[in-house]
C-alpha cells in the first residue's frame, strides 16, 4: 500500500511524472474557505466563521479537495490536493 501526504502547489509538479490511476469520486471535491486566509470556514448561525483568523463574517470561496491515486514504475501513492494545488494541476478555479 502507498503512503498519503498533503501536496503543496510546489510538490504537485513533482509527481506529474507518474500516472493518475484513480480519482476518488465518493468524497467532496471541494471545500469552502475564507477569502482572507484560505482556511476552511465553519457555518455560523448567520454567517461563515473562520477558525484561523477569527473573522465572524468571512466571505467563502470554493477550493479544491481532490483525492488521487498515482503510480509510477516503482510505487503507488495516494494524494489529497487542496486549494491552489488543484488549481495548478487543472488550470481552472474550483466552482460550485
Amino acid at each position: 500500500m502507498g503512503t498519503s501526504r498533503i501536496l503543496t502547489p510546489f510538490s504537485v509538479s513533482q509527481f506529474l511524472g507518474g500516472t493518475i490511476d484513480d480519482v476518488e469520486r465518493d468524497s467532496n471535491w471541494y471545500y469552502i474557505a475564507g477569502s482572507d486566509c484560505q482556511t476552511k470556514v465553519n457555518r455560523g448561525p448567520t454567517s461563515l466563521i473562520c477558525p484561523k483568523c477569527g473573522n465572524v463574517k468571512a466571505t467563502g470561496v470554493a477550493k479544491y479537495r481532490t483525492e488521487l491515486s498515482v503510480y509510477d514504475n516503482d510505487d503507488k501513492a495516494s494524494f489529497v490536493l487542496l486549494g491552489d494545488a488543484g488549481l495548478e494541476l487543472t488550470g481552472r478555479q474550483a466552482q460550485i
